[in-house]
């Protein structure tokens, strides 16, 4: 294999040198991303730290307690919504067993002949 003249070289590195070139430009981009992030991040965590040490500490405890009475309040409601199906659910059962108990009534006396 003969050897590599000077220009065929220069010309294999500056491929290389692109390439790398290439890479340290994606790298300086993503840091850059990276750099945009983390300043929102920064300006958010400053917003809401702000923001909760604008509310008082009782104001927070009457929020607290009113997501306390809704919670307790959704928690009642299925508790009767569920109470209500159990009882029509139950009361369908004895219909259904009088309704029955009714129609065996009625054959029976249809059968032996007695009353109408």
């Amino acid at each position: 294999m003969p050897e590599k003249s000077p220009i065929d070289h220069i010309i294999d590195l500056t491929g290389k040198v692109e390439a790398l070139q290439q890479i340290v430009q994606g790298a300086e981009d993503e840091r850059t991303r990276g750099r945009l992030v983390q300043e929102d991040l920064r300006k958010c965590l400053n917003e809401l730290t702000h923001r909760m040490n604008a509310m008082p500490d009782a104001e927070h405890k009457e929020h607290h307690d009113f997501i306390q009475t809704l919670i307790r309040e959704s928690e009642q409601r299925q508790r009767v919504r569920a109470a209500v199906l159990e009882k029509l659910a139950s009361g369908g059962a004895w219909a259904g067993l009088v309704g029955i108990g009714t129609l065996v009534w009625f054959g029976v006396k249809q059968k032996l002949g007695i009353g109408d």
